[in-house]
């Protein structure tokens, strides 16, 4: 037996007992309190009585003197009274004759007004009356609003400090709850200093509810007597190995003997017997539920499982034994634990394992549990998770004192004197509530459950009471920043996205031809730049390019397209540069550049639209027949064309634009490649394909035809398509051409020596393109640009 556990079973002394006990507290003669004495000198308590009586009669004797003094006195007050009445009522009648004459003269005052003013003042009066009516009904409707109901904290139960029995003799005799005699135990040691109803134990070290007296020591309470029938009996003299007797009342004998006790709620009782642990009960008899074998079992108020302690660790078991849990390292201290959780503390602080063996928090300076949740404790600030590691906050409560574990301070009564404690959790089925103490008055905080679980939607944020947090770990844990919102979301269901206030997403400019299908119709969120820079669509109309590093607003926007990759709305974490195209509100364009240092302004606002193409190229409307051509991270135009950019070829030495609602072929300085327009042109290296009224043909870049005879595509895309009407490649000299019919395509190839399609080519020996310049194996094979 552990000598702390033999202490708590052992008598308190003379100085303690006169605080907790009744039997040994008062050994005054003055007061009569105690059971043994009470059972012991029943002659003294009677010549007490009798000296009661004789002295209430000479009180009644004192009381009748004083009666007939104090009726003399009542009728003198009678007359003044009487006198003071009369005095006022003349006061009243002086007074009324005043207000009478006010109130006369401000009648004749308003009747000697003309009729119209009259008229006037007796509607603003009716006007005045409503209003103070109305205001009236208002607060009276007001004042019906019933303001949130607050959960109520259990009430404390107040200490019974009172003996179960007395001793006389060397015997004990048992008493029950009306303070019957209900039995008896003879005692081994004729001592009631060493033979008593034994004290329980407790979980000292564990962060669970104390009891302490005014001194601040812990308050012990007897085992009570379970169902007025088996009581337990400290008999022994020897502290080393002290006996504790499971003693049965009505069967008058020892059932079995116990090194330490813990009793429990329910009529349950941790005993040890060879310095092992089990569990019974106390129900008709005594029940045997778990066998003392565990080196040590714990049982805390309202828990339906207990913890064991074995050589492979900590495990949760059911009350018949059965694991429930895997193990806990038994070198992590356990401080606490309920139906979900162990609660333990290692050298970096207190951490939370699962019944999975899993931990799922650690380092914070104190941690519990209630229910799914666990308050974690941080730098004087609480916080509140589930088993998933959802978050309830994100910026802690504030505390108000390092109370964590309660602290009851009870007088020698057992009345309540004071609760000492930090905050608790209150649950219902309806609301769970946090209430933070500041002295004994919570302030009572209501935890957004459908908003906290709304949040496991979402990757990298959370979205807490009008303001989004930002993450850099997917498990939410490392706080990059957040951003208020001046449109707070409505969150109605676990199943709700933000709806007011949110991540902001691409908005599609795209017009050009190099644009691929997944890029025309990609779905993309903005993503979180450099773990500093953010998109905020704050109620619908704008979009707020935030730092959230610097804690400042960069820039306010009507729509932004940063060319994001489809990600199906999910928010992502990008390390990259990124440009991107905005719109502000006085409705022109410009370009962002965002490093990981700051936001470049690369062009300025004054274009009426504006893209990227290809990821190459900026172009931007200056007017109706005037587009500027950037390249993509350079703020100089390179040059002006016609109308806007669709493509350029894979070389970048030649660009495709409309003119209206025509195609035309330039040069990277401006120059068109001939005068002819085209329904379609698709661009390659060293030449192009031009599409009119669907007949195709290959023209150089000096605008002359490499073709003779044209081949008709069909009524299908031309670009933005996996399967354009038509397809181009160079094979050696020649050119093979596909069209597509709807279900495959079919091969044309094209012999420049003989001008025809479909004959086979013959070996051409020339080096050069006359044409081009280029010599004519060089990217043979490459495919178009646009």
């Amino acid at each position: 037996m552990k000598n702390d556990d033999l202490e708590k079973t052992m008598p308190i002394d003379v100085v303690d007992e006169e605080k907790l006990t009744r039997s040994a507290r008062y050994k005054d003669e003055e007061k009569v309190t105690t059971r043994s004495r009470k059972y012991k000198d029943v002659e003294e308590v009677e010549v007490l009585e009798e000296m009661e009586e004789t002295e209430e009669i000479e009180v009644l004797g004192d009381t009748k003197e004083i009666k007939n003094i104090e009726e003399i006195e009542e009728d003198e007050k009678i007359e003044e009274t009487e006198d003071d009445e009369e005095n006022e009522t003349k006061n009243k009648k002086t007074h009324k004759k005043k207000k009478d004459g006010v109130f006369t003269k401000l009648k004749k005052k308003f009747m000697a007004l003309p009729k119209k003013n009259r008229i006037f003042i007796l509607v603003l009066c009716g006007i005045v009356v409503i209003l103070l009516i109305v205001l009236l009904v208002m607060l009276i409707l007001r004042g019906n609003d019933k303001p949130e109901e607050n959960l109520k904290p259990k009430d404390d139960v107040e200490i019974v400090i009172v003996d179960n029995y007395y001793y006389k003799e060397g015997k004990l005799y048992f008493l029950n709850e009306e303070e019957k005699e209900i039995g008896s135990y003879e005692c081994e040691n004729k001592d009631e200093s060493t033979c008593f109803v034994a004290y329980n134990s407790s979980y000292g070290e564990f962060d669970v509810a104390k009891k302490v007296n005014e001194s601040g020591e812990s308050i012990q309470e007897r085992i009570p007597i379970m169902n007025e029938d088996h009581v337990f009996v400290y008999d022994s003299e020897d502290e080393e190995n002290a006996n504790i007797n499971l003693y049965s009342i009505l069967d008058e004998e020892v059932k079995d003997t116990y090194s330490n006790v813990i009793s429990l709620k329910d009529n349950y009782t941790i005993v040890y017997k060879d310095q092992k642990a089990g569990l019974i009960k106390f129900d008709n008899g005594i029940a045997e539920l778990i066998k003392p074998k565990y080196q040590e079992l714990i049982m805390l108020p309202e828990m339906d499982n207990l913890i064991a302690l074995t050589d492979k660790g900590y495990v949760a078991v059911d009350k018949n034994g059965a694991e429930v849990s895997k193990y806990v390292d038994s070198k992590l201290e356990l401080k606490y634990y309920n139906d979900t959780y162990f609660v333990v503390k290692a050298e970096n602080g207190y951490a939370i394992y699962n019944y999975k063996g899993e931990e799922l928090v650690n380092g914070y300076e104190f941690a519990t549990v209630a229910g799914d949740y666990m308050l974690l404790v941080k730098d004087k600030k609480v916080y509140i998770r589930d088993s998933k590691k959802t978050k309830y906050n994100e910026e802690g409560y504030k505390l108000n004192n390092d109370s964590y574990v309660k602290v009851y301070n009870y007088d020698e009564e057992g009345q309540l004197l004071s609760k000492e404690i930090s905050f608790e959790l209150l649950m219902d089925e309806e609301k769970v509530q946090l209430l933070v103490y500041k002295g004994e008055e919570p302030k009572y905080y209501t935890l957004n459950i459908i908003e906290a679980l709304a949040n496991s939607k979402h990757t990298y944020i959370n979205y807490f009471d009008k303001k989004i947090y930002f993450y850099s770990d997917e498990f939410k844990e490392e706080l990059i920043g957040s951003f208020t919102c001046t449109n707070a979301n409505e969150i109605n269901s676990s199943e709700d996205h933000l709806n007011t206030c949110y991540i902001a997403s691409d908005t599609i400019y795209e017009k050009n031809d190099m644009e691929s299908i997944s890029m025309i119709n990609r779905k993309s969120l903005i993503p979180v730049i450099h773990n500093r820079y953010v998109f905020i669509n704050d109620g619908g109309k704008e979009i707020k390019l935030y730092d959230l590093k610097d804690k400042s607003l960069k820039g306010t926007y009507t729509s932004v397209n940063t060319y994001t990759a489809n990600n199906d709305n999910v928010l992502s974490l990008s390390n990259k540069d990124t440009y991107a195209v905005v719109l502000n509100k006085k409705g022109k364009y410009g370009l962002l550049k965002i490093s990981s240092s700051n936001v470049e302004r690369l062009i300025s606002f004054e274009y009426t639209a504006m893209e990227t193409v290809g990821g190459t190229f900026v172009t931007a409307q200056k007017s109706s027949t005037e587009w500027d051509i950037y390249k993509l991270g350079d703020n100089t135009a390179l040059v002006s064309i016609g109308g806007r950019l669709m493509g350029y070829s894979p070389d970048k030495r030649y660009y495709k634009y409309l003119d209206g609602s025509s195609y035309k072929v330039t040069d990277v300085n401006g120059n068109d490649v001939g005068t002819e327009k085209y329904d379609y042109v698709e661009l390659y290296n060293g030449y192009f394909v031009g599409i009119k009224g669907k007949k195709l043909n290959i023209y150089n870049y000096e605008g002359k035809k490499i073709t003779e005879e044209e081949l008709t595509v069909g009524n299908y895309s031309y670009s933005r398509t996996e399967k354009p009407a038509f397809k181009v490649s160079k094979k050696d000299n020649n050119y093979l051409v596909l069209i597509y019919n709807g279900s495959s395509y079919t091969e044309n190839l094209y012999n420049v020596t003989i001008n025809s399609y479909g004959t086979e080519p013959k070996e051409d020996n020339s080096e050069k393109d006359d044409t081009t310049g280029e010599d004519n194996t060089e990217n043979n094979t490459e495919e178009s640009g646009s």
